[in-house]
């Protein structure tokens, strides 16, 4: 029992690679539109396509963010930011930040359903650290989660009434209803 503990300890000390994720350093996209929003908007009135790359949606998430660690927590740990990974039918929301000198991830992996109304989105799991995790698991990051669906609440809405969303490795693309 006591290797197990360990184990487990370990992993989640050891952050999962974020080597895979687009954009999280500056200059490695093309330029992002000055307001991202705006653009789906004009895609969605148009009843046109609309792409958007890994790295162009981090750069935009870098650019609205302005997060820093609170609670108490911040004498611990610096926050370093908040990640989007596009897979093939969901994505996963990346927590990077620096705790006690030490790098530390946490992740939830979400999925998106098709509904009648557009879609809903629900957490399948996650990592904290490189250790997998249940969703069950995620409450330890709930409030990180819910501080980001408010910063977000224009783009959710926005994407909630834009038609058939698709997300792929690296892509995600919205198609007119």
């Amino acid at each position: 029992m006591p290797i197990a503990l360990l184990f487990a300890l370990f992993r989640i000390f050891s952050p999962e690679s974020l080597d895979d994720i687009d954009g999280r350093e500056f200059g490695t996209a093309p330029p992002v539109p000055v307001d991202l929003l705006a653009e789906v908007k004009a895609s969605v009135a148009k009843g046109e396509t609309f792409q958007c790359s890994e790295a162009a949606l981090n750069h935009y998430m870098r650019g609205v963010l302005s997060a820093r660690e609170g609670d108490g927590f911040e004498m611990f740990a610096d926050f370093k930011g908040v990640w989007i990974r596009l897979n093939e039918g969901g994505f996963d929301v990346v927590f990077e930040r620096q705790l006690l000198g030490h790098d530390f991830t946490t992740s939830a992996e979400m999925q998106i359903e098709s509904t009648d109304a557009g879609f809903r989105i629900g957490a399948k799991g996650g990592k904290l650290g490189s250790l997998p995790v249940t969703s069950g698991m995620l409450n330890l990051i709930r409030k990180g989660m819910t501080n980001l669906g408010k910063v977000f609440e224009s783009e959710k809405s926005v994407l909630s009434h834009a038609g058939e969303l698709t997300l792929t490795d690296g892509w995600l693309r919205l198609e007119p209803r």
